[in-house]
């Protein structure tokens, strides 16, 4: 008699926790819809990701940009085989614009807003 009633509890309390980690019971914030509309538009001001293919000296291609937009390359972040990944800072409000106008040499692979997110607000495309 005393396993049934001590088997009961068990069952009981794994059946209480689980319940307590359902979906159901999320809170607000960690569900998608209370996520921000405008998430993307959440970045670091006056900073720029940008990534250099090594084919050419990318170093090179750092100077010629801190020259031609008055801009300065921070520093080197990733190095993933032939890719290099740095930051640039650039003055706030005109990261936009630079983003377009780097990608117009022809060793710079991408250029990104250093954009701020968190574990909740990613999604895998």
């Amino acid at each position: 008699m005393y396993r049934i009633i001590v088997g009961i509890c068990v069952f009981t309390l794994i059946g209480c926790a689980k319940g307590i980690s359902s979906k159901e019971d999320r809170t607000p914030l960690e569900t998608p819809s209370a996520l921000p509309k405008n998430s993307m538009d959440n970045y670091v001001e006056g900073e720029l990701i940008v990534s250099f293919l090594t084919l050419e000296d990318y170093k090179d291609t750092i100077k010629n940009i801190e020259k031609e937009y008055k801009i300065s390359f921070e520093k080197l972040i990733a190095e993933i085989d032939d890719l290099k990944i740095g930051i640039f800072k650039v003055p706030k409000g005109k990261e936009k614009v630079l983003v377009k106008k780097l990608m117009k040499y022809k060793n710079v692979k991408s250029v990104e807003l250093n954009y701020i997110t968190t574990i909740n607000n990613y999604k895998e495309n």
